[in-house]
């Protein structure tokens, strides 16, 4: 108990030195500490007794702090790895808003620089360091799997990549989708530029959440305690005291009721249970006159035990006196049992090797004697039912692998009273009896049952049946997570939250034709909603970790100015799970905030990928003027380019149609594509003629796009129908045309007739074409 508590002790100083406690673990460390000057009290005294008590019931809640300790230091190191985690977004966004370097060179410089700063003062001021044996590797270890991790993810982004452009090149083609992490990168680079064009706003909305971490990590505080958990039981108590039992009513170790008895004897009485359980089959065989009869089962109790077991013992006929008398060699009966072995109440019969008097049960009282809890205190035996179908199971599955059967599970029921035996407690120690169960009834009234049973529960750490008041309730003593002074800072959170809201929703407001612009470049709806949640994660992270290191640079400040006899140094917790749930909730409430102005944003999105209504067709002729404008520079490329896409749509190719006769029509001042289209599902027989126009327009320079489809075959219902994948496809390759590099644009406008791309290819060298012709 010494050198648990030693231990404990140099743990608890080295956590309390970098401003970690927990008042939990440390109430128990003072109880363990009461318990051992109580113990060397009663050396100095040679009372042995009570030394060995108070001693175990030391070593008992030094045993429980250990772990609490141990788990403590390494959720503060387990913190360090996340705010390490959060430091890598921290540095690149403090380099993008602060340095913004426009080579490779400098943003890496950049981003080395800003988390070499964060990582030195974590290391100055997290007390992770000083807990870690060897602290750099912490730091060693972080940087190996980052690295791992980036050099993994370009390695695999590069090989996919390279993989796809030679597979759509084989083919003629190009990647229809783009990369989301990619989109993602675009959208934040977005974001950190619109707040480096609005510097004040930034400054002010950044500072909001910084106050708002520094308040919460101040002002409420998560520490976790150790606490009882208490669960209400329906039955009534027999008696008022405590019932201890283990799971299952699994035996208990002998050693359990002497520690007992010494720690909490002198306030309590202690009255155990024991049973001769049965196995599978038990049969315990009583010899007498007439022959033997053999009991199921053997139950051990004292004669105050406070169940009132002994109300259902009898020595004699109906009316003779109950219970064991003070005497401990008897042994009761049922009726039944003793007549068929003929043996009188009162004469005596061996049984185990040892020769007891017979008494008699009475059954019905018997059966109604319950434990704190409402279960029976006879000893439990397999249920018959379920051992038949158990044994049928195992002979099946012996038959089946051709092996030894396996043990089936089983469930149990206390058996009845006329199939046991009931003897002194001590009686069936001798006969190797086991201990299920221990009653403790305090030994003056005046003393609280809820008391006695909270102490018990600290030190056993048990399930412990209660019973008080003609109440009863399973208690169990249970680790729990206290949160002190968050209604204290609540209505600072809120306010904060509600500053973000609405500079964000102002911001909405205030980007109007960006919004307009991103559309009309194509972005969706949800790419623009990210925009603005990426911008109020960008303060949840900056305001985040700049809250904690603020916080910890005023706690340690403070701390300075105590050393030298100003003020008081705060005993504030800023190091583990404290810092980590601050963070998370203040990036909780600042993404919430701008949930509803994304959502504004995103509707006030129109981008060329939203769906479109087809119009009504006239007979078989129908009409659609395309979502999009073409430049009369791109108008040469884009039809070759959508020639080329519809001659790879054979009849070999799968997707929403199949395409032939796939050609350009060039006709003075009329630009157009025209094929021959099958639209799936291909078994309704669907074909159409497909005449893709670029007219002029009133716009010098500008093309409009118009799509004429005439129906060939097929329902003229379906037909409108099934044209909306189809149309939703040839929509994306306008989108595609846009992402193509410009190399790859020139040869398609040279395949076009585009005299100018064919000089600039020629120039260049390059002499090839995408669709086959010669340059």
């Amino acid at each position: 108990a010494e050198d648990t508590w030693a231990l404990n002790e140099q743990r608890l100083t080295l956590l309390r030195r970098n401003g970690i406690s927990s008042d939990g673990v440390v109430s128990l460390h003072s109880a363990a500490e009461r318990h051992l000057e109580l113990a060397r009290e009663a050396l100095v005294a040679k009372d042995w007794g009570k030394a060995q008590g108070e001693g175990q019931a030391a070593w008992s809640l030094s045993g429980r702090v250990y772990p609490s300790v141990l788990s403590t230091a390494n959720d503060v190191v387990y913190g360090l790895v996340v705010m390490l985690l959060f430091a890598i977004p921290f540095a690149a966004i403090c380099e993008r808003l602060f340095v913004s370097g426009n080579t490779i060179i400098k943003k890496v410089a950049g981003f080395a620089a800003f988390f070499t700063v964060t990582f030195l003062f974590f290391y100055c001021f997290h007390p992770a360091f000083a807990l870690a044996t060897t602290p750099m590797i912490i730091f060693l270890a972080f940087v190996i799997i980052m690295m791992s991790s980036f050099v993994m993810v370009i390695v695999y982004n590069r090989f996919e990549g390279e993989m796809e452009q030679i597979r759509m090149a084989g083919m003629g083609m190009h990647k229809v989708d783009v990369s989301r992490l990619g989109t993602l990168f675009a959208t934040i680079q977005l974001g950190i530029s619109n707040m480096r064009r609005r510097p004040l706003r930034t400054f002010l909305t950044g500072i909001t959440v910084v106050l708002m971490t520094f308040i919460l990590l101040t002002f409420a505080s998560f520490s976790p305690s150790v606490g009882f958990q208490r669960i209400g039981l329906d039955e009534a108590p027999p008696y008022n005291g405590v019932f201890m039992r283990q799971s299952a009513w699994a035996q208990i170790h002998e050693p359990t009721m002497a520690r007992l008895e010494r720690q909490w004897g002198a306030v309590a009485t202690l009255t155990p249970m024991r049973w001769m359980p049965p196995t599978r089959m038990p049969k315990y065989p009583i010899t007498g006159p007439r022959g033997v009869m053999a009991v199921s089962g053997v139950l051990g109790v004292l004669p105050d035990d406070p169940s009132g077991v002994e109300l259902a013992l009898r020595r004699g006929g109906a009316d003779a006196a109950r219970g064991f008398g003070g005497e401990q060699d008897w042994i009761f009966l049922s009726d039944e049992v003793l007549s068929r072995i003929g043996i009188a109440p009162g004469e005596f019969l061996s049984f185990q090797g040892v020769r007891l008097r017979a008494g008699t049960i009475d059954v019905q009282k018997l059966g109604s004697v319950v434990q704190i809890g409402g279960e029976q205190i006879t000893p439990l035996a397999p249920d018959p039912d379920i051992a038949k179908k158990a044994d049928e199971n195992e002979r099946l599955n012996a038959a089946a692998s051709d092996g030894a059967p396996d043990v089936a599970s089983t469930s149990s029921v206390h058996l009845s009273p006329s199939a046991c035996a009931v003897v002194h407690e001590r009686v069936a120690k001798r006969l190797g009896a086991g201990l299920h169960g221990i009653s403790m009834v305090p030994r003056e009234r005046t003393q609280p049952v809820p008391d006695l049973a909270e102490d018990i529960a600290r030190q056993v750490g048990a399930t412990l049946r209660v019973g008080d008041g003609g109440e009863s309730w399973l208690l169990t003593s249970v680790g729990k997570l206290s949160v002190a002074g968050l209604t204290a800072v609540l209505i600072p959170l809120i306010l904060g939250g509600l500053i973000i809201f609405s500079t964000m929703l102002n911001s909405v407001a205030e980007r109007g034709k960006e919004i307009f612009i991103y559309a009309s470049l194509g972005l969706a709806p949800i790419h623009v909603a990210a925009l603005f949640l990426v911008e109020a994660g960008i303060y949840a992270v900056l305001g985040g970790l700049g809250g904690y290191m603020l916080a910890q640079l005023v706690v340690s400040g403070l701390g300075l100015a105590a050393s030298f006899g100003y003020g008081v140094p705060p005993d504030l917790n800023y190091s583990s799970f404290t810092a980590v749930a601050t963070i998370l909730l203040v990036m909780f409430t600042v993404l919430l905030s701008a949930f509803y102005p994304a959502l504004i944003a995103s509707r006030a999105a129109n981008p060329g990928t939203t769906d479109f209504r087809i119009p009504d067709a006239e007979g078989d002729h129908l009409e659609i003027a395309f979502p999009f404008t073409v430049s009369s520079r791109d108008v040469r490329g884009l039809l070759a380019f959508l020639t080329r896409y519809f001659e790879m749509r054979t009849e070999a190719s799968t997707g929403c149609f199949t395409a032939a006769d796939a050609r350009m029509e060039i006709n003075d001042d009329r630009l157009g594509v025209a094929a021959k289209v099958w639209l799936a599902p291909f078994d309704l027989g669907i074909s159409q003629n497909l005449l893709l126009e670029a007219l002029p327009t009133d716009v010098r320079a500008i093309f409009a796009v118009r799509l004429r489809l005439d129906l060939l075959s097929g329902q003229r219902a379906a037909w409108r129908r099934t044209n909306i994948a189809f149309l939703k496809d040839l929509r994306q390759q306008f989108l595609v045309w846009r992402t193509l590099s410009p190399e790859a644009m020139d040869r398609y406008r040279a395949d076009g007739g585009d005299e100018a791309a064919r000089q600039r290819l020629a120039s260049a060298g390059d002499g090839a074409t995408v669709g086959g012709a010669p340059a």
